[in-house]
């Protein structure tokens, strides 16, 4: 579970890091997003628990809506797109220059 909530964390906070830590941030989140469709709408790290642990059945760890889950992605994509093509008014500029 631990992995888990480190995964949920850098998904969703990713896009205040650096311009150079942007693009793991954009591959993991498209990562996630492929990972979605392909296995039906569960999460790929609640699959390798399953498989690992040898469990029939494996809760996931956040149980919410997945059209949800996949709109706030994308909306993080995005603004470490934006990040990464506007460095000078990205969120990482905008948070380190608050003064």
């Amino acid at each position: 579970r631990l992995i888990h909530i480190c995964g949920i964390l850098f998904m969703m906070l990713g896009c205040i890091l650096p311009k150079k830590l942007l693009s793991y941030h954009i591959i993991f989140c498209l990562k996630a997003l492929i990972l979605w469709d392909l296995l039906d709408d569960k999460c790929y790290m609640s699959v390798i628990i399953q498989k690992i642990a040898g469990y029939e059945k494996y809760n996931e760890f956040i149980p919410a809506n997945i059209f949800t889950c996949k709109m706030c992605v994308l909306i993080v994509m995005f603004i470490s797109i934006f990040g990464i093509a506007f460095p000078q008014i990205s969120l990482f500029s905008a948070i380190t220059t608050m003064e």
